[in-house]
């Protein structure tokens, strides 16, 4: 139970440092922000660079790279150590040039995306796989997207100057939260055994405390009356004989 306990604590302190950590957002003035990953929300355009841990399922829509491709790092997802290729999709990473990159200009995009929509699956646990499409308001254009578009959330961008994104799934919604699922700690059949043990030992233990207990008191009350009785029936000169109250000589004041 303790270690139990301690592991809950552990996990408690790790989920208010995810939860604490800050990355980037592009608001609708193609200003920057920072925001906490608490924070992100579905909708939000997110600006990740080299080595940044991504915080929610991202639709990749333009990256540093040459073509849009983007490299990720998915070992906390699959444990494999080689690096992803992700694509940005065509029609939004066409929108931003070298210059922009640079100068972080990201206005173009933004005019892009603001009023645009994605009609995607419902949050689920499959990790490589996801079907969606993404409207552009700006120029009538619907685009398919593919898992080789998506960052999910736990991944690591690597080998990317930059990348920019578009929240699909944030918080318990994404692959990797669904694929969470409600903590399970491993237990040997000897941790089982010496628990119930110890649950035996304790109950038997309040057993022997309550049967002391109440024989004390059945003792020390069975002891009481008898001495009473005696003191009455074999006075002594430290204990004389025992009289009610009303029995008691008035004393001559007179």
């Amino acid at each position: 139970m303790i270690k139990d306990g301690y592991d809950d604590f552990q996990q408690h302190r790790q989920d208010k440092y995810l939860n604490n950590k800050v990355t980037k957002k592009i608001m609708k003035n193609g200003q920057i922000m920072p925001i906490r990953w608490k924070d992100v929300m579905t909708g939000n355009l997110l600006l990740l660079n080299k080595d940044d841990g991504v915080p929610a399922d991202l639709v990749l829509l333009a990256s540093h790279n040459e073509d849009g491709v983007a490299f990720l790092e998915t070992a906390e997802l699959d444990g494999e150590t080689n690096l992803k290729i992700k694509t940005a999709l065509k029609n939004t990473t066409e929108a931003i040039d070298f210059d922009d990159w640079e100068n972080k200009d990201f206005s173009k995009l933004v005019k892009i995306v603001d009023g645009s929509f994605q009609d995607v699956e419902l949050p689920n646990d499959r990790l490589p796989k996801f079907d969606g499409t993404f409207h552009a308001k700006y120029d009538n254009v619907k685009v398919s997207v593919s898992n080789d578009n998506v960052l999910l959330r736990g991944t690591i961008l690597r080998n990317t100057p930059a990348a920019i994104g578009v929240v699909v799934y944030a918080g318990p919604d994404s692959k990797l939260m669904k694929n969470g699922g409600n903590a399970r700690f491993k237990r040997t059949n000897m941790d089982l055994l010496m628990n119930r043990l110890v649950i035996l030992i304790f109950a038997v233990l309040v057993l022997f405390a309550f049967g002391a207990t109440i024989g004390h008191i059945v003792s020390e009350f069975d002891v009481g009356i008898r001495f009473r009785l005696r003191m009455q029936n074999h006075p002594t000169p430290d204990h004389p004989k025992f009289t009610s109250p009303s029995n008691h000589p008035i004393p001559n004041c007179g």
